[in-house]
């Protein structure tokens, strides 16, 4: 409810433009909040807020960009801690949402439309590869993968690592058990985050045009299946979710259909 207003508060003050201060211990670049991506950035907007109320035992970095091999990592958020390294990725999906842990791509029911999306769980599993190669030299920490939802959408999935984003900062908290690291190692991770992270405007843009295509030549398949994320034809998307009984609201490629 609090956050619900909130987020309408911003809405109705900053209109098309906000920008992004970020919290905590540590910023982030500053984004440009137009209408297209407005709502997904006061999602995360809506976390800053719960991340800023934890207390100096947690260093609070928002929009983390690093490479990943010849490729580059963008990570919503990560909270380092004498308990360990929270890595969080943040959805702001509207509709029915389904999926879980094994499947590759997840689905998104929204106005009489179905489309798929890459499973953020896996999305996220990448991040904390990418976060481990970095630090290396810290093998026994703790990594804690956390997906957030808002609770516009309907959350058809069970998972342990999917959470609402209002309950961000109390997941976070009953996750912190076991004290693994001094306030020495602290803040050498923090600092090796910080010498990484890629602020130059560019680079990250080229990095998001290059998604952009990405997903929009993915667009164009439109359908693909959950098991295999082999594409599928429209024919076949609609025989399964016409048939959500038997296949629970996903898509499927022949081959994988006789398994049901």
């Amino acid at each position: 409810m609090v956050f619900d207003f909130i987020e309408r508060l911003l809405v109705a003050f900053f209109g098309g433009e906000l920008s992004n201060k970020g919290s905590g211990s540590h910023g982030s670049v500053g984004k440009s909040y137009d209408k297209s991506s407005r709502k997904g950035e006061l999602g995360e907007y809506k976390i800053d807020l719960s991340l800023g109320r934890l207390s100096g035992d947690y260093r609070v970095f928002n929009d983390v960009f690093i490479r990943n091999h010849e490729r580059f990592a963008q990570i919503d958020h990560v909270v380092v801690s004498s308990f360990g390294i929270f890595v969080i990725e943040v959805k702001n999906y509207m509709g029915v949402i389904i999926g879980d842990e094994r499947s590759k791509y997840w689905y998104q029911n929204f106005g009489g439309n179905s489309k798929s999306f890459y499973s953020p769980i896996k999305q996220n599993f990448v991040h904390i590869l990418a976060l481990k190669r970095l630090l290396k030299g810290f093998s026994k920490i703790p990594y804690f993968s956390i997906v957030t939802f808002s609770r516009r959408c309907d959350l058809k999935v069970v998972s342990a690592d999917v959470i609402w984003d209002t309950d961000i900062e109390h997941v976070i908290l009953r996750k912190s058990k076991d004290r693994v690291l001094n306030s020495v190692d602290m803040e050498r991770i923090c600092q090796i985050i910080d010498s990484v992270n890629i602020r130059d405007v560019s680079v990250r843009q080229k990095h998001i045009e290059m998604i952009r295509n990405k997903n929009e030549q993915y667009r164009n398949s439109r359908y693909f299946c959950a098991n295999c994320g082999k594409g599928v034809t429209e024919n076949v998307a609609n025989f399964c979710l016409e048939n959500n009984g038997r296949f629970k609201g996903r898509i499927y490629c022949f081959d994988h259909q006789q398994k049901f």
